[in-house]
This record gives structure tokens, C-alpha cells and sequence, in this order.
């Protein structure tokens, strides 16, 4: 990259919004994102986006002002924009340098691929480059299937090591939900049809060193054969309910079936459509205005 200036824009967004913003900034700029970790504290998430020095173009001025809007009419706020020109290769050693660990649930602990971290007792590091797919660890959907994958360990839903036991992670997106069984011990099979998220799930795969335990797959989940001790499918709501039968029908007797990505006014709604299927729910978390579920057949 010529050291030259590009064009940084700032984004703030509530902090319910951040991954989705993050994600969308990242995907229409073709480069990482910084979140301001100062902000989080009120409430609200000041993203920052690199673009190319003729990136800013005035069709991608036009999308980011409809994509706000659009955020806009949800209720949303504040919601500002704002554009500066900062040197291009500063700025991304900054972006490299800032990314920070995180810690989520009891175990759980999320680096960036540039950052080394020596784990504690009881705790599992992921090795996370996000790419452009989703799954950063941030978002409150991928925060709460961590935990409730955690407490299906603790609550003896799942087998406890040295038991060989198989997972299924439905629109992967980076892996991270995948990686995280895998560190449980699982063989797991992480399925997308986003050739970014492929790409991302794989390389996280390799940097932490799980090829024996995770297989990257682009296919259908209609396509999916066996059954499963784990299932974990952190989708949106209109997806939820469209995979429910093909889910539950994946599903081991004795399994668990994590879903999330789904809001808290959503969840009297989904279960109901599990509870046709014959699964009864095990745990519920909330975290905002989400939720994530542990269900499971009925005996």
C-alpha cells in the first residue's frame, strides 16, 4: 500500500449493533475495522472503517447514508457519520495493534491471530482472524452461545471427554463457534454456503491447530448426514424457524441443540415451534435484547 492518505469513516452505533455495523463497514471497504473500546462504557460503539483513497465513492457514499437510515427507522440512535483522511499504513498497524482479547463466560477467551496469550487453568483461547465473515466474539448472539455451550458441558448434556462425541455448526461464519467444541473435545463439522466464511473458517481452523477435529464444509443443511451430540446454529430468527425440523432431526436423543441469533421478543415464538417437534427447552440466556436457547428431545 503507498503511504498515502485514505479516507477513514467513523460510525457511531449503539452497542447492540456493533458486530453487524463492524461487519457490514469491513465488507463494503475491503479492509478490518477498529472499534473504540472508550465508547462501550455509554452505551455505544464508535466503529472505524478504512477506505481507499478513491474508495469513497459517491455510490458507496449514497449505501452507507441508506444503510443508517435504514438503521434509523428502526428506532436506533444515535447514529452519526463521519469521514477524516488518515495515512493508509498507519492506520492499519493501529487496527492490528488495537485488537483486543476477549473474555467471555468463565473459559472462554477470544485473541486476535497478531497477539499471543499464555491461557490460565481452565481456560480455552480461540485464535479468532475474522476476515470479513461473521463471528468476531463480539456480537451478543455469539457471546451467548459460548456461554450456553458451557453450561450444556457443566449441566451434562454433552459427554465429557475421553468420550468421542460429534458437533454440527450451522453457518460457521469464522468458525469460532466450531473451534470452541472442537477445544471441548467434539468432532465437529461447521458448515456455510458464504465463500468468505469458508475462507475465514478455514484459516482459523489452521491457526489453531484443529484439522483433525474440524471439518470446513460448503453445503446445504438439507444435505447433512448423521446425527449429532451437539448442534449449535447461531442464525437469524426467519432462518431459525425454516431449519427447526432438519435441525431436530439431526439431533441425538441424548444431544443438545444450541440456537441464538435470535431476539428476546422472538423466543415464546421459536420454542413453540421446537415444542411441535417434539423438543423441550433445558436453559435460557439474555443478554440485551437477545436470547440463545439449550434444547433438547423429549424423553
Amino acid at each position: 500500500m503507498p503511504d498515502e492518505n485514505w479516507i477513514e469513516v467513523r460510525l457511531l452505533v449503539p452497542h447492540s449493533l456493533q458486530e453487524e455495523a463492524s461487519l457490514y463497514l469491513a465488507q463494503v471497504s475491503g479492509h478490518p475495522v477498529i472499534i473504540e473500546a472508550g465508547t462501550l462504557a455509554e452505551g455505544n460503539a464508535l466503529i472505524r472503517a478504512l477506505y481507499g483513497p478513491h474508495g469513497m465513492t459517491p455510490s458507496r457514499q449514497e449505501d452507507l447514508e441508506t444503510y443508517v437510515a435504514r438503521l434509523r427507522s428502526y428506532g436506533y440512535r444515535p447514529l452519526e457519520i463521519e469521514h477524516r483522511s488518515v495515512p493508509g499504513r498507519e492506520w492499519l498497524d493501529e487496527c492490528e495493534a488495537r485488537s483486543p482479547i476477549l473474555r467471555v463466560g468463565s473459559g472462554w477467551v477470544i485473541r486476535p491471530a497478531s497477539k499471543a496469550y499464555a491461557p490460565q487453568p481452565g481456560e480455552h483461547v480461540i485464535a479468532l482472524h475474522t476476515g470479513k465473515a461473521f463471528g468476531s466474539g463480539r456480537h451478543s448472539s455469539t457471546i451467548l452461545s459460548l456461554q450456553a455451550l458451557e453450561h450444556a458441558l457443566e449441566g451434562g448434556w454433552l459427554p465429557r471427554p475421553p468420550a468421542k462425541w460429534k458437533a454440527l455448526d450451522v453457518g460457521t461464519g469464522t468458525g469460532i463457534l466450531a473451534l470452541a467444541a472442537a477445544k471441548l473435545g467434539a468432532e465437529v463439522l461447521a458448515i456455510d454456503i458464504d465463500d468468505q466464511a469458508l475462507a475465514a473458517a478455514e484459516e482459523n481452523v489452521r491457526l489453531n491447530d484443529l484439522q483433525d477435529l474440524v471439518q470446513v464444509q460448503e453445503t446445504l443443511l438439507a444435505l447433512v448426514k448423521g446425527r449429532f451430540h451437539l448442534i449449535l446454529a447461531n442464525v437469524a430468527f426467519t432462518d431459525q424457524l425454516q431449519l427447526a425440523e432438519a435441525l431436530s432431526q439431526l439431533l441425538l436423543s441424548e444431544g443438545a441443540l444450541i440456537v441464538s441469533g435470535f431476539l428476546d421478543e422472538d423466543v415464546e415464538v421459536l420454542q413453540a415451534c421446537y415444542v411441535k417437534l417434539d423438543l423441550q427447552r433445558h436453559a435460557l440466556f439474555r443478554l440485551g435484547n437477545w436470547a440463545a436457547m439449550i434444547l433438547g428431545l423429549c424423553s
